[in-house]
């Protein structure tokens, strides 16, 4: 069917508006509901086995009165085009009275003709239907293909609970075929890892989803046991790590190790003239003979010195 709203004017929206407007009106100003309405407008109420029915404004006004509306709980409003650029709008929720005590649930069904350029919408049917538990006790209502999309995990649900409550729930959309099911379950389930696996191998039945996830949970506790394994595993003793040996330092230390004088036995009975030197190494002459004094190392180093500049004692 053709529409003939503009871009900026929606189905959705209209319905949204006009509910809003309507109750708003019916609770606060009863007497003056009737102006949604025209002379060839026509509305039914339904309590139970009572059914009543208006076709004239005076007995639309009368009608829509006798309901005392004090306070209004809306709960869902779904609207759709219809022929002739209308549009039918089906609201759910409960109602406050005072003809009666406590809530009641309703149901009510408007089907609208708007005004151009949308400045009001025209009521022309008003299904009013309260709803009971007995009404509601073995009947099965078939759900919209879209409610699909309204199945969403909750923060508290785990993906395995969310697994069975979305098969449960879909099987009651029999007209959702595996693809739309495949994709409200990635759409509603929450989980970034899951939706990337399942994106990345995308299923072919919702069946081989279901077995898709089954492999993911148990990937997860498995995982989940190693990590408390890991976790309470006794932490072993450190084996410390092994120096690296260092060619450089070794020789280094060889170098320093020979360095040992090559100095002739201490004779005592020669006089010995010596001088100590910071490190501790005594340099000694024997026989006090004049000139230089020459002192040998093991490593080619020369130490020498006049000891006519020394003032050596006996």
């Amino acid at each position: 069917m053709a529409s003939s709203y503009s871009s900026s004017v929606t189905v959705s929206k209209v319905g949204s508006k006009f509910v809003q407007h309507y109750y708003e009106v019916l609770q606060r100003q009863p007497e003056l509901a009737h102006r949604f309405y025209t002379a060839s407008s026509s509305i039914i109420r339904v309590d139970g086995e009572s059914t009543q029915s208006a076709s004239d404004i005076s007995q639309i006004q009368t009608l829509v009165e006798s309901l005392h509306v004090r306070e209004t709980e809306i709960k869902t409003v779904n609207s759709v085009g219809s022929w002739s650029g209308g549009i039918t709008v089906v609201v759910s929720g409960s109602v406050k009275s005072d003809s009666f005590s406590g809530r009641r649930k309703f149901v009510q069904t408007f089907s609208l003709a708007l005004v151009q350029p949308f400045s009001h919408a025209i009521v022309m049917n008003d299904i009013f239907h309260y709803v009971s538990e007995e009404d509601l006790s073995g009947v099965i209502y078939e759900k919209d293909v879209t409610d699909i999309f309204n199945i969403k995990r909750n923060d508290s649900e785990t993906v395995e609970d969310f697994t069975s409550r979305f098969t449960k729930e879909s099987s009651q959309i029999p007209q959702a075929s595996d693809d739309i099911k495949i994709s409200a379950f990635i759409y509603g389930v929450c989980n970034d890892q899951l939706v990337k696996n399942l994106k990345l191998n995308y299923p072919k039945t919702f069946k081989d989803m279901i077995h898709q996830v089954r492999g993911f949970l148990k990937g997860e506790k498995a995982c989940a046991l190693l990590k408390d394994a890991e976790t309470q595993k006794p932490a072993c003793a450190t084996r410390p790590k092994k120096r690296k040996r260092n060619r450089g330092s070794r020789r280094a230390a060889s170098f320093r190790g020979s360095r040992r004088n090559t100095f002739s036995p201490y004779h005592p009975m020669r006089q010995d003239h010596s001088s100590q030197i910071m490190d501790g190494t005594t340099l000694r002459t024997n026989d006090f003979q004049e000139g230089p004094l020459v002192v040998t190392l093991q490593c080619p180093v020369v130490v020498s010195f006049d000891v006519r500049d020394m003032a050596i004692g006996g």
